[in-house]
């Protein structure tokens, strides 16, 4: 993708004038998560004038004006947008874990309902150009009597995606959605599923997995974070967005397409007795990315595990002090 001057190019006909990144001011909030830290370099390099916000800012922040706030209380988010006065917001702020416990119910309203209904409210009230949200691959899809959310994430995504349809219905906010499918990359948090399994066999430890029949969509955060970028550049799109490769990979081959990487795959035990009940396999519906952002997925699978792998290790040698 070619920038020249802090420009993006306009990459699908749905699309009017470049943005000028440089003359945008750029909210970020959840700017120290998986998808927010290279969303903010991102930006950075189209030398867009970024605020990024977050709970617990990185200590040295080069890329961007920091900000530490808690966009579930609503002062502390009218407060940054005074301090800001964006144009462009990308709300990436969530309680990402995805389990079915108890304990999660409320942090997911908090951190998602709450929290985004407050930067709602806001980028409303300061007639914000443009506001571009997630939404999950875990939401329940079909009329809402019967659709039945899986995970207490899946609950909070579903009411959040309800609340931006009526901020565009009521308020005409103009907002755009987007459903990454399964993502993965650097930086995504220890607990995820191949971060785990990289941890562990780097430690030389058994990973103890279900089946693995699960069939997912996977693609690379440097894609996502593409996507994004075009998503500001252009007018907010009503429907939400998938974001895929719209292909579908299985949690075993995935697995073991590490464990070869590592030449580890003894250490992959499978045993069905594990499982947990899943949703149905979704791939990405990719024809609206492509006509509407000009955008597709073009990390192969193993190519990106490939670069998780390295940063993983990189990691390590760097905790370390020396080689893993």
């Amino acid at each position: 993708m070619m920038v020249l001057d802090g420009q993006l190019p306009a990459p699908g006909r749905a699309h009017g004038d470049p943005v000028d990144f440089a003359r945008a001011k750029t909210l970020v909030i959840g700017a120290s998560g998986f998808l927010g830290r290279p969303l903010v370099r991102r930006l950075a390099e189209l030398n867009a004038d970024v605020s990024a916000m977050s709970r617990d800012p990185p200590g040295e922040p080069d890329d961007a004006h920091w900000v530490a706030g808690d966009a579930s209380d609503p002062a502390q988010v009218a407060r940054v947008f005074e301090g800001t006065h964006p144009d462009i917001v990308y709300i990436l702020t969530s309680d990402s874990r995805g389990g079915p416990d108890l304990d999660l119910v409320q942090p997911s309203v908090q951190n998602d309902v709450v929290a985004t209904t407050n930067i709602l409210v806001e980028a409303t009230r300061h007639r914000c150009r443009h506001v571009v949200m997630t939404g999950s691959l875990d939401e329940p899809e079909g009329m809402t009597r019967i659709a039945t959310p899986s995970t207490p994430y899946a609950a909070a995504k579903w009411v959040i995606g309800g609340y931006a349809r009526m901020f565009r219905r009521l308020y005409g906010t103009p907002i755009s959605i987007l459903r990454p499918m399964m993502t993965y990359g650097p930086g995504q948090k220890g607990y995820k599923l191949i971060p785990s399994i990289i941890d562990a066999l780097l430690q030389g430890r058994t990973v103890e997995l279900g089946s693995g029949r699960r069939l997912v969509d996977w693609v690379y955060i440097d894609d996502v974070v593409d996507a994004f970028v075009r998503t500001a550049a252009g007018k907010p799109m009503r429907a939400t967005v998938d974001l895929g490769s719209g292909e579908l990979v299985s949690i075993r081959e995935c697995a073991l397409l590490i464990a070869g990487l590592l030449d580890r795959p003894h250490l992959l035990e499978f045993d069905p007795a594990r499982d947990r009940p899943y949703e149905e396999a979704k791939a990405a519906d990719t024809l609206p990315a492509a006509r509407r952002l000009g955008w597709r997925a073009t990390t192969p699978l193993r190519i990106g595990l490939q670069k998780t792998i390295l940063a993983h290790e990189s990691q390590r040698s760097e905790t370390k002090g020396g080689p893993s």
